[in-house]
């Protein structure tokens, strides 16, 4: 059975033109040391309909929630372009750390800009010898 872990909680809205770009808090960074599989639902749960802005997430993993030192990318990410729309992505053993986090370093156009992020975990199965 997966566990269901929310990012972003129901949604993060935000205009993209602003400065800095938006990022979840360290302190927010999710412990996923007990998973060996995440599958990331990534949507648009809002978007300026006058500019069309669309925004680069990316998921970022480390081994500690103090500074960002040590912390890099992960092979998830999705450029959000269209409300409703879920964007998958995956990471399997080895592909991520001890946390998971998220940001968004790049954005096209202005306006403002929904997303939600969401990931399905998979713990380890335990076997049992005989």
């Amino acid at each position: 059975m997966a566990d269901i872990i929310s990012l972003t909680g129901p949604e993060v809205r935000f205009n993209i033109a602003s400065s800095p770009f938006p990022s979840s808090a360290l302190y927010t960074a999710i412990d996923v040391a007990e998973y060996d599989l995440l599958n990331f639902s990534i949507y648009c749960t809002y978007r300026d309909a006058t500019n069309n802005p669309s925004c680069l997430v990316q998921i970022w993993t480390g081994m500690q929630t103090d500074t960002t030192d040590g912390w890099v990318t992960t092979s998830a990410s999705a450029t959000v372009n269209a409300v409703g729309v879920p964007l998958q992505a995956k990471l399997g053993p080895g592909g991520f750390l001890r946390y998971i986090a998220w940001s968004v370093p790049t954005f096209t156009n202005s306006g403002y800009i929904g997303i939600c992020v969401q990931a399905s975990c998979h713990k380890r199965a335990l076997v049992t010898l005989p």
